[in-house]
């Protein structure tokens, strides 16, 4: 499952950088994303998903096609990606089949071996539940964590803005504009005006035009690429592909940002090195602690979790060791 986890986040983040249609994220698609995993047969020659989209094997699924012949794109540009002399684990026939047959929703109708039909119907058990946890994780991963990266989001914007007025609030006063513009980001068309929900927060003032029109303009970018709202449980828990776009945004914008921070920080680091003048010194000094805290305020994360290959539940007894 671990090389089923990586390969739907490679697959699902290069579908965004495409600006394609990611399909429904759900238990059948981790099914697919086994089978494709299972069954490429080394690091050059993938399995043809394709040709596995054909309806007398799928459930009327007329989106079947589209998502095997993506994910089929996908895989080729997955085994390019991996490392020189990388060697696949060798499943066994029974696996690769059993994978298959979850890919494509496939309903036994034909008698065969009663030993053989018992040890598929095992497998096919086993892989339905993993893939039925998989897709659950996935959707409490984007549940648990779009509100947060969000408001980290808006939180970057704002500090990396330098506003006299920004800069000059106090620790609470600019979190209580980020819950506002978080309210806004995630609310209805008819409550998403940051004009409209200042009452609602009394702690704070009407700020100038400029900082007015700063803020409702994050409100507006927010809202392009979000997914439906008002954003709730429920839907975000459904549906989460509609809301990996807007992650993904998060997630390209952070990474552009620390690239550029991080560039600077070093470019400061070599003027340092070459002995300037105490005034400049000390420039440079107080810009390299501010790029240092805008780098402390960015925090990156993967788009779909990721399963560890630590062992759990597994408790280490000393006891023997005092005998």
């Amino acid at each position: 499952m671990i090389a089923t986890h990586l390969f739907a986040t490679f697959h699902v983040t290069r579908l965004l950088e495409a600006g394609q249609s990611l399909g429904t994220l759900d238990q059948t698609f981790c099914n697919r994303c086994t089978a494709a995993v299972t069954t490429a047969i080394d690091g050059s020659e993938p399995f043809d998903l394709q040709g596995l989209a054909d309806p007398r094997h799928a459930k009327h699924d007329s989106k079947a096609g589209q998502q095997f012949s993506d994910l089929n794109t996908s895989l080729v540009d997955f085994n390019a990606a991996l490392p020189a002399g990388h060697q696949r684990p060798n499943r066994s026939p029974v696996l690769k089949t059993v994978s298959l047959l979850c890919a494509v929703n496939y309903e036994f109708t034909v008698e065969a071996n009663k030993m053989t039909m018992l040890t598929l119907n095992v497998f096919i058990q086993v892989l339905n539940e993993a893939s039925q946890l998989a897709a659950t994780n996935l959707s409490n991963h984007v549940l648990v964590n779009i509100f947060n990266r969000t408001r980290r989001w808006l939180a970057y914007k704002i500090c990396s803005w330098q506003h006299p007025y920004i800069n000059g609030l106090p620790k609470a006063r600019v979190q209580s504009w980020l819950t506002l513009l978080l309210r806004a980001s995630t609310s209805a068309d008819n409550q998403a005006s940051v004009l409209q929900l200042l009452p609602r927060f009394t702690s704070l003032e009407q700020p100038l035009q400029d900082v007015l029109s700063y803020l409702q303009s994050l409100v507006v970018e927010v809202h392009q690429h979000m997914g439906p709202r008002p954003v709730t449980n429920k839907r975000v828990f459904q549906h989460p592909e509609n809301y990996m776009p807007w992650l993904y945004k998060i997630l390209a914008d952070l990474c552009s940002a620390q690239e550029h921070l991080l560039t600077q920080h070093e470019d400061l680091q070599q003027q340092l090195g070459n002995n300037p003048a105490q005034q400049q010194q000390q420039q440079l000094q107080t810009q390299l602690k501010l790029i240092e805290q805008q780098l402390g305020q960015i925090k990156l994360f993967t788009l779909l979790p990721q399963k560890s290959n630590a062992q759990q539940f597994i408790t280490i007894s000393t006891s023997c060791l005092h005998r």
